[in-house]
């Protein structure tokens, strides 16, 4: 039982750093709050969507160069997803309690959603070049 304890409370701290990283940033104003969401499976799911969809977008930068901003909604129907923009140039040239919003800039600029009960991203927009 303790050990069971032990890994259950090393899995949340790991899940509360990746969160907390710096690098995932949460908007207010949500309608529901992604309390103990799998960071790193969302953020591997992301990468290969992004990957997936950014063939004619440019190429994709380092992908620790990211800075994700997110926040809990919900569909007409009332299904949580986790909304989420990624940005990769510096985080401190933007306000980050607002959503960053660029035109253009290729793969550097997504955003999307993200289904924490089946784990698949959808409504994938990568930014285009021009």
């Amino acid at each position: 039982m303790r050990v069971v304890t032990l890994a259950l409370a090393l899995l949340l701290s790991l899940v509360a750093t990746a969160a907390d990283s710096g690098r995932w940033i949460k908007i207010s104003g949500g309608a529901w709050e992604p309390q103990g969401t799998d960071f790193p499976a969302l953020e591997k799911a992301l990468r290969l969507a992004v990957t997936a969809a950014s063939q004619n977008h440019g190429r994709i930068p380092e992908w620790q160069s990211y800075t994700f901003q997110y926040q809990g909604r919900r569909t007409l129907l009332g299904r949580r997803y986790i909304y989420i923009n990624a940005f990769c140039d510096d985080p401190k040239r933007h306000s980050l309690e607002q959503w960053v919003q660029v035109k253009d800039g290729g793969a550097c600029f997504f955003n999307g959603k993200y289904n924490p009960e089946s784990g698949e991203v959808f409504d994938l927009s990568v930014n285009g070049v021009g």
